[in-house]
C-alpha cells in the first residue's frame, strides 16, 4: 500500500466519496429527467395556488404534490374518458389516487363552475 499518513488516508477517502456522490447524482438526473424537471415548478409554485382539474394539463397537474407524469396522464385520460369532473371526490376513481393522496390533493384542486 502506498505511504499515505492517517489524515491524508481520510482527506482521499472523504474525496473519493464526494466524487462518488457527485457522480450518482448526474447519473440520477439523466435517468429520471422527469423528476428534475419537477424541481422547476417547485421553485415557482404558489401553495395558495389551486388547479382546476377539469381544465388543467398533463404540465399543469404535475405541479401538484405527488402527482407524478402517470399520474397527471392518468388523470388526464380518466377525464377524457368519463368526461369532466362534476365533483372534486370523483378524482378518487382515477388509477393510482387513493384516500391518501386524493387528501393530499383536496387543499390544491378544485372545479371551475360556469
Amino acid at each position: 500500500m502506498l505511504p499515505f499518513t492517517r489524515q491524508e488516508k481520510a482527506v482521499l477517502t472523504a474525496l473519493i466519496g464526494v466524487i462518488m456522490i457527485g457522480s450518482l447524482g448526474g447519473f440520477i438526473s439523466k435517468k429520471y429527467p422527469h423528476r428534475t424537471e419537477k424541481l422547476d415548478f417547485i421553485e415557482n409554485w404558489d401553495p395558495q395556488e389551486k388547479i382546476d382539474i377539469n381544465r388543467a394539463g398533463k404540465d399543469e397537474l404535475i405541479r401538484l404534490p405527488h402527482v407524478g407524469p402517470a399520474r397527471a396522464a392518468a388523470i388526464v385520460n380518466f377525464r377524457r374518458q368519463n368526461g369532466d369532473f362534476t365533483d372534486i371526490a370523483e378524482l378518487r376513481r382515477v388509477p393510482g389516487i387513493g384516500p391518501k393522496l386524493f387528501e393530499r390533493l383536496v387543499p390544491h384542486i378544485h372545479i371551475r363552475e360556469e
